[in-house]
């Protein structure tokens, strides 16, 4: 299972997954990378490459994944509003503890399609994530603006006829 979704990565999903990976073995400081209301302009964008330790790591290079494989025929477009979703979401949630991981991008993801492809499980699977997503040290805040913001895009794309195709 791990070899066929691995093999199936490519894109933009393959890049944010590769410069995580790489950030975080090349021991790059997390001072660097991560966002706070006292970090350089940069680091709305690097914050998502950092993560404080393996397990962080590959839990969200694996969620990540998991939207890339789903079979979604133009998820590079998706992963890219995604990823610029979480990080002008950065800008509104920042505080003095500073904020790493790709968390924003997947929760940008996943609120964009649970608006285009609405299910009563995907909102409870939603619900209960995001209320996970308040546990300390998380930035709970910032997940659920990521995630509101994707759900107000996927909307709005549904109705503006820009969309991928399953």
């Amino acid at each position: 299972m791990l070899k066929d979704i691995i093999s199936r990565i490519d894109g933009i999903t393959f890049y944010l997954i590769a410069f995580s990976i790489l950030a975080y073995s090349l021991g790059v400081p997390l001072s660097l990378l991560a966002v706070s209301a006292h970090s350089a302009w940069y680091t709305h964008i690097t914050y998502c490459f950092a993560h404080g330790n393996a397990i962080h790591l590959l839990v969200n290079c694996y969620m990540l994944s998991l939207f890339a494989v789903n079979g979604y025929h133009d998820f590079n477009r998706v992963a890219v509003i995604g990823f610029l979703t979480a990080c002008v979401a950065s800008l509104a949630c920042v505080g003095a503890t500073p904020t790493i991981g790709l968390s924003g991008v997947i929760f940008a993801i996943y609120g964009l399609l649970v608006a285009r492809y609405p299910c009563k499980r995907d909102l409870i699977v939603s619900a209960i994530c995001l209320a996970v997503g308040f546990i300390p040290p998380m930035n709970g805040m910032l997940h659920v603006v990521c995630w509101s913001m994707g759900f107000a895009e996927g909307r709005l794309f549904k109705y503006i006829k820009v969309w991928i195709r399953k």
